[in-house]
């Protein structure tokens, strides 16, 4: 989470006031996505190998994966797709035909291209909505200009949400003195 956010938030729960219960929920509605966001996103482009895409998956444990083209979104690549595109596991081909098959194919023709997306300034609680709505787990952050800039998922939000639960907790507890 940004700093200054953090100080900000540190700021209103140590707050006397009761009224100030009501500014912690403010405070977080007033989140924006870039403050925890995931950046730079890791991505893709349409003609790599859907293997190759898998195993950048794999060794950044993603479950999803923005396609990018020219400096600009065109797609995204998720693990259904991955699955949902390679040859069925019922297949009379033998390990070395199959390899070479999966090898071929490319992420344009598995990966989805209408994409959710939401503004590095769009509110935390923007994201969460779009993400209910659409029922999808994570959102890649899109410039005005249409350049990607990182990627917000579910996980975000329940660490950032957890970050403030146990800062509070800490903050209530009396200080030894």
């Amino acid at each position: 989470m940004n700093a200054a956010r953090l100080q900000h938030a540190i700021a209103s729960l140590m707050d006397p006031r009761p009224e100030q219960g009501r500014d912690k929920i403010s405070w977080l509605g007033a989140l924006q996505v870039r403050d925890l966001m995931s950046a730079p996103a890791v991505c893709t482009d349409p003609s790599s190998s859907l293997t190759a895409a898998h195993l950048l998956m794999r060794e950044h444990n993603l479950r999803r994966l923005p396609v990018v083209e020219n400096g600009r979104l065109v797609g995204i690549l998720t693990l259904g797709d991955v699955r949902g595109a390679g040859p069925s596991e019922v297949s009379t081909l033998n390990r070395t035909e199959l390899g070479y098959l999966t090898e071929q194919l490319k992420v344009e023709r598995a990966m989805s291209r209408e994409v959710v997306t939401t503004a590095p300034d769009s509110s935390l609680k923007e994201a969460a909505r779009l993400m209910v709505q659409h029922r999808v787990s994570g959102l890649p952050v899109v410039s005005p200009a249409g350049e990607l800039m990182g990627v917000v998922t579910e996980s975000d939000i329940f660490k950032t949400m957890v970050d403030l639960l146990e800062l509070d907790e800490q903050l209530a507890e009396p200080s030894a003195s």
